[in-house]
């Protein structure tokens, strides 16, 4: 008899691919008799091919695919992403061995997956590597329309929203996710968050935990929507060797560097993969990191407009910081957070990365909210 064989498909971003392959380990160490293979849209899976050697580098017990992307589709937007990567899944389902029993879909695909699904006879999960308040307001959509609240209007950013069952209370405009607030009518209701999922077999909550007061509450008011909710909490026990699958080169000086520095005295910088900083934030932020007298490990990953990072600093700065500073394009974070010397992590306010500070027990200062 073929073993149970399923299929984890995830998002173009490293914050989704981390936690989706953390969960295909998990996966894969639960049985013998159950296959597992990830799958990454084509353009993501040379990234991933260029900067992780060898499956063995990191520890993988499953084979990792491509899905071929649409050539006259280029659009990362929620909406519009089906008509980009629904033939290649489609493809690549049915053409792995043995027929895949199970489809875990990254939320961004809601939109369309279940087609896929039902299209290959196969069950449905999404991954949602997101907190269940944010699905919560978004089960919420037509609400927000009707009483005018979205789309925003510049303004109205700390109006409250106190009519949502199971909301933590407080909860602002501003607080509702940025890729929402930046949308009109038209694509809010396009959404239709509720009805899409719930056909599917269950949603996978991979960054909470029934632990959170606050979540539960959610949890529990999506549960009351009729969707079937799987709370992982944080899997980053599954990153083994504090490693995770790679989109961008790591410099390989971090962890040595980190190592000739007292413990608990260097500030961790870094801003995320997704959102760019602009080049005046990138002058103020070296100009306060070299002024605050201790060593620091600073990630740019982008500049707003593809900048240079050097030509971009304040002159003489690299000169200046000398051993006590180091800029880096990308670094191995969890390897980083978890190092004795960092005593303190500047960062975007970006949920994967506020996981990982909790989970190694760093202070954190959050900044530059952008998503």
């Amino acid at each position: 008899m073929d073993p149970q064989h399923v299929v984890l498909f995830s998002h173009n971003e490293q914050s989704h691919i981390a936690p989706m392959f953390a969960l295909a380990r998990l996966l894969a160490s639960q049985s013998q008799s159950l296959r597992v293979t990830c799958a990454l849209p084509a353009s993501s899976y040379a990234s991933y091919c260029n900067n992780n050697a060898s499956a063995q580098e990191h520890c993988e017990a499953f084979p990792v695919e491509p899905v071929s992307e649409s050539l006259q589709h280029s659009s990362d937007d929620i909406l519009l992403l089906q008509k980009k990567l629904e033939d290649g899944l489609i493809q690549l389902m049915q053409r792995l061995r043995p027929s895949p029993s199970f489809l875990i879909a990254d939320f961004m695909y809601f939109t369309w997956a279940q087609e896929v699904a039902d299209c290959l006879c196969v069950t449905l999960f999404l991954f949602c590597p997101f907190l269940a308040t944010s699905l919560l307001v978004c089960c919420h959509l037509p609400e927000l329309l009707q009483k005018g609240l979205l789309p925003f209007k510049p303004g109205m950013q700390d109006e409250v929203i106190d009519f949502i069952p199971g909301l933590m209370k407080g909860f602002r405009i501003s607080d509702v996710p940025m890729d929402l607030l930046g949308r009109n009518s038209a694509e809010l209701e396009a959404l239709d968050l509720l009805e899409r999922c719930k056909p599917c077999a269950g949603l996978v909550l991979c960054s909470t935990s029934k632990a959170l007061e606050v979540e539960a509450e959610a949890i529990d008011a999506l549960v009351a929507h009729g969707l079937r909710i799987y709370p992982m909490g944080p899997l980053l026990h599954m990153n083994s060797c504090n490693k995770s699958p790679l989109l961008y080169r790591e410099d390989d000086r971090c962890v040595g560097w980190l190592g000739r520095h007292p413990v608990g005295s260097v500030v961790y910088a870094s801003f995320g993969s997704i959102i760019p900083l602009t080049k005046e934030e990138i002058r103020e932020l070296a100009l306060g990191l070299e002024a605050c007298g201790q060593p620091f490990l600073w990630v740019i990953r982008r500049i707003e407009g593809d900048a240079d990072v050097m030509s971009v600093l304040p002159p003489g700065f690299l000169e200046r910081i000398n051993n006590k500073g180091l800029v880096v394009s990308w670094a191995p974070q969890m390897a980083v957070l978890s190092h004795p010397s960092v005593g303190c992590f500047l960062f975007h306010g970006g949920l994967g990365s506020l996981v990982e500070a909790i989970w190694a027990g760093v202070p954190m200062i959050g900044g530059f909210y952008k998503i």
